[in-house]
């Protein structure tokens, strides 16, 4: 039987979701696939919002409950939701093929487990590991023992060395999910595509898990979701089966977290940095009008790649800084045609030219020299 999947961003109410619930559990039951029928129940779950519902009850029982508290409750109630749909396979298929409600069932189950998600909640931000931060206890990789202490070594590093800059976070966040899980980095999207695919991402925080099981439906020669965006997907392609269902056995925090590290803009530079690039691309002209082709091209580079929100937003004009963002996006096809010539030192084409500016920015991102000394703290704590 087709299954309706998930669909964008839309949330499902429980009767529709009991329906598609009780037709996955009918076809696993009758002999199909269990591992994909219990993923898509787990989907299905996330979709109706029943985290949002439990959330809500924490909030309104903690009045004065912190952002972090709140990301950290919601991060706890999707590990114990995925372990009884998906991994311990309590949710027992069976009955909710013969009538039972497969939402009251985990509805049920999440409130029995209220005060363990409070007490988890409570006990997680007294712990060293900041605000943010994706590398918890359910997240580690319970096959290797050798990772517990990596992975700690490394969420304290990072919550010492990146308390300026979330975003600097978030890519230490994936990179450590990385190192931990030994896996590839997810594929950074074109350039021209790569904000639409971000603003997708940002949306809606299960997307990244529902392009994983896509990737990994597609591996496997199965019918999948047809209505996540491929340019999503991709960037899962450097990833083997074994390597995407680490990924799959992971919270939907977690696979968030290595989505948004490849299609999320980079970190802010600062002035002298955005100048230094910028002169250091300039450097590379012949002539004065091909100085101003190189600088405008940078220009338009930074504005494409790298986030323009300031860091102190009360100093500055945001609302000046995203105009000037998005109209030097709008340029930026155009400004790396023009430098796209036979001989040019920035390359042939316009996506040598990209190349070839995100090689010279490499030297200013804060993210990439953060990783380095990362990568040093984990030889040094193994």
């Amino acid at each position: 039987m087709a299954h309706t999947l998930l669909l964008g961003t839309q949330t499902q109410d429980a009767d529709t979701a009991d329906e598609e619930i009780s037709s996955l559990a009918r076809d696993a039951v009758a002999g199909g696939d269990q591992r994909w029928a219990r993923d898509q129940i787990y989907l299905t779950l996330l979709s109706m919002g029943l985290l949002d519902r439990h959330v809500s009850a924490f909030k309104k029982r903690s009045r004065f409950a912190s952002d972090w508290q709140l990301d950290r409750f919601r991060a706890e109630a999707d590990r114990i939701l995925h372990h009884l749909v998906v991994t311990s396979g309590r949710l027992s298929l069976e009955m909710i093929a013969a009538g039972s409600s497969g939402v009251a069932a985990a509805d049920s189950y999440l409130r029995a487990s209220f005060a363990t998600l409070v007490r988890n909640t409570v006990t997680a931000t007294r712990d060293t590991t900041a605000p943010g931060s994706v590398i918890e206890r359910s997240q580690r990789p319970a096959h290797d023992s050798s990772n517990e202490h990596l992975l700690r070594v490394i969420g304290d590093w990072v919550a010492e060395r990146t308390r300026g800059d979330i975003r600097i976070r978030r890519f230490l966040d994936a990179a450590a999910l990385r190192r931990g899980f030994q896996l590839p980095a997810p594929i950074r999207p074109h350039w021209s595509d790569r904000h639409l695919v971000a603003d997708q991402v940002r949306a809606d925080t299960s997307l990244a898990r529902r392009s994983a099981l896509v990737f990994a439906s597609q591996l496997r020669g199965r019918d999948y979701d047809r209505s996540v965006d491929p340019r999503l997907v991709c960037i899962w392609d450097d990833y083997t089966l074994d390597d995407i269902d680490q990924v799959l056995a992971m919270s939907e925090t977690a696979v968030h977290a290595l989505a948004i590290s490849a299609v999320d803009d980079r970190a802010r530079l600062s002035n002298t940095q955005r100048t230094s690039f910028r002169r250091e691309v300039t450097s590379l002209a012949s002539t004065e009008e091909e100085s101003h082709k190189f600088g405008h091209a940078a220009d338009c580079y930074l504005a494409v790649e790298f986030t323009h929100e300031p860091l102190r937003k009360a100093s500055h004009d945001l609302e000046a800084l995203l105009d000037e963002r998005n109209s030097l996006r709008k340029q930026a096809p155009v400004a790396f045609l023009a430098v796209a010539y036979p001989e040019s030192p920035l390359g042939t084409s316009i996506d040598e030219v990209v190349t070839t500016l995100t090689s010279i920015a490499l030297d200013y991102m804060g993210e990439y020299r953060t990783a380095a000394e990362l990568d040093e703290a984990i030889r040094e704590g193994e």
